[in-house]
């Protein structure tokens, strides 16, 4: 994906026109950044999400549906229909790859680290703020009452 820095920041970018829009809202010249995203557009968004299975889809949608963006391993198992939450391993793997040829970093769509939660270490899964965003604006984030 290619991107240009700026003061030092990065600005992901599809187009020649975004860049310049982008460097444009930094340095005040009003507009909206087109980089508050990420590096998420809408057509890379959709383009990772239709790469991935329906359990991934579900996965995914499970995460970003609570308003934190966070989730136990156990309650992604269930909603990604997988047996165990040792199940992660090749899903995750698969996933980061599919991220990758959309020319995406994993770690812009999510990430993982152990908690301890209710006197329990667990494994939490986090959506990243700027897939939550991008997940909103496409209508693909419904988020719980």
């Amino acid at each position: 994906m290619p991107y240009i820095k700026y003061n030092g920041e990065p600005i992901y970018f599809d187009t020649l026109d975004e860049a310049k829009a982008a460097i444009d809202g930094k340095a005040g010249g009003g507009k909206k950044d087109p980089t508050a995203n990420g590096p998420w557009t809408p057509a890379r968004f959709k383009d990772y999400v239709n790469r991935l299975s329906d359990s991934q889809q579900k996965m995914l949608r499970e995460l970003v549906k609570s308003p934190s963006g966070q989730r136990t391993a156990k309650d992604l198992a269930t909603a990604a229909s997988l047996s165990s939450p040792k199940a992660f391993g090749p899903v995750l793997a698969a996933m980061s790859k599919h991220a990758k040829r959309a020319g995406i970093n994993f770690d812009s769509v999510m990430s993982s680290e152990r908690k301890e939660i209710g006197g329990e270490e667990m494994l939490v899964f986090t959506a990243a703020p700027a897939f939550m965003q991008v997940s909103a604006e496409q209508g693909w984030r419904v988020t719980e009452e």
